[in-house]
């Protein structure tokens, strides 16, 4: 069969979002077929970056290059061709870019991921240059270009991006202030019994963003005694509980590390 047929025949797969999903979809297309074009489209950067270590790239205890797990000449080596750009049109035979580069496919997937969501509270559209989320290399970008030394910053929502942008501020020395809707932050991993030991932590953490403070929070005793068991609580129900909390504890503590 002459190549230029044979090139015709191939599938065309095209992929919007070069994330986790998008990754994993375009090693698993090349896994099944090692024909097939393969095309992964991302604006936000070239290669496939782990979002969950941005906070460490804020930190500066990692490169950007560091966030990346896989060597970049992957891509290469499995024939996965990469485009750098935002898609403005999608129609039933391409994808156009914004750069006016037009695209075809006959399969196309989109894994773009999700957007946070902003908040219409009063006063936000006027504050639009220092209101920020914490997802993406462009957030990372604009919060590296705002974080100054001594300098104040709200943050909102207690879940874990919550706190890991907590723990980034305070160790660029700012003075931050947590907004939680939540009895405590991050509910859906921390459970109840861990809560004395971990809310005095973080908030001395936050409040003044040193080592030595954050020491000093497991010393404080008034917060560190954990609440009794209820009554109605077998023993076996009660160990369990207790052990779960000192895993949560753990796993986070070696997250801050």
């Amino acid at each position: 069969m002459p190549s230029s047929l044979y090139s015709d025949l191939r599938m065309r797969y095209v992929i919007i979002g070069n994330g986790v999903a998008g990754a994993t979809a375009a090693m698993t297309l090349r896994k099944r077929d090692e024909t097939a074009s393969i095309t992964m489209i991302s604006g936000e950067s070239d290669y496939f970056f782990s979002r969950t270590a941005l906070m460490y790239a804020y930190m500066d205890r990692m490169t950007l290059r560091d966030l990346e797990p896989f060597e970049r000449n992957v891509w290469d080596k499995q024939a996965i061709r990469r485009v750098r750009g935002w898609v403005r049109d999608i129609n039933a035979g391409g994808v156009t870019l914004e750069s006016g580069e037009s695209i075809p496919y006959d399969r196309l997937l989109l894994a773009t991921g999700a957007q946070p969501n902003r908040p219409s509270w009063e006063g936000v559209d006027h504050a639009s240059s220092g209101f920020v989320h914490f997802v993406s290399l462009q957030d990372l970008d604009q919060c590296e270009r705002l974080t100054q030394p001594a300098g104040k910053a709200i943050v909102v929502g207690g879940g874990l991006i919550g706190v890991e942008l907590v723990e980034c501020l305070a160790h660029h020395g700012m003075d931050v202030t947590f907004l939680i809707l939540e009895p405590w932050y991050w509910p859906v991993a921390m459970a109840t019994e861990s809560m004395p030991f971990m809310m005095p932590l973080l908030c001395v953490a936050a409040r003044y963003g040193s080592a030595e403070a954050k020491r000093d929070a497991w010393t404080m005793p008034s917060a560190m005694s954990s609440p009794p068991m209820s009554k109605s609580a077998s023993a076996g129900t009660g160990m369990r509980q207790e052990a779960r909390a000192r895993r949560r504890s753990a796993r986070f503590d070696r997250m801050r590390r």
